[in-house]
């Protein structure tokens, strides 16, 4: 088989071997949250979402976990707002019918999902407060902070970058 030749190579990762000239295969900018409100609904930081029904993510994804995590983070527990567990299309839907308060996905900016949203109604990202981050940080291992452009969508009424979270995949 073709993986014979490169076993040698492999082998190394076992024993722990010194790579001189490795480099970065490949890389790409996964997502993070970018969370996402109707601007007319007077929502301008996570804090607001009290009271507020939440879209999470899909029941049992790993976003609607990290979700969580965040919103526990800017004082949110379980109780003081009304999760949905909508996947992230009809999440969108729910968000223009007004179903739904927020919704949390997790792609680049640019998304279409957002953009079916930012169509028919401006949005407003929320950002992820300074005083959160450590803890957020802390609990979703791999992630970093990054910023989301204030331009991202055509009808996005952020004036300033929005923070958020970040992971990069290498290889």
């Amino acid at each position: 088989p073709a993986w014979e030749g490169n076993w040698a190579a492999v082998s190394k990762w076992f024993t722990k071997e010194q790579f001189q000239q490795l480099r970065a295969l490949f890389h790409y900018p996964y997502g993070g949250p970018q969370i996402v409100v109707r601007a007319d609904s007077g929502i301008t930081k996570i804090s607001d979402l009290n009271g507020k029904v939440v879209n999470l993510g899909a029941q049992g994804s790993t976003g609607a976990r990290y979700s969580l995590i965040i919103l526990k983070h800017h004082g949110l527990q379980e109780g003081s707002f009304t999760p949905s567990f909508l996947t992230d299309s009809n999440a969108a839907d729910a968000l223009k019918d007004g179903t739904v308060n927020c919704f949390v996905t997790y792609q680049l900016p640019g998304a279409a999902v957002v953009m079916n949203v930012d169509s028919v109604h401006p949005i407003r990202l929320l950002p992820i407060e300074k005083e959160a981050m450590p803890g957020i940080l802390n609990d979703l291992r791999g992630y970093m902070p990054r910023e989301w452009a204030a331009n991202s969508y055509p009808n996005m009424v952020n004036n300033k970058p929005v923070q958020s979270i970040a992971t990069n995949l290498t290889w």
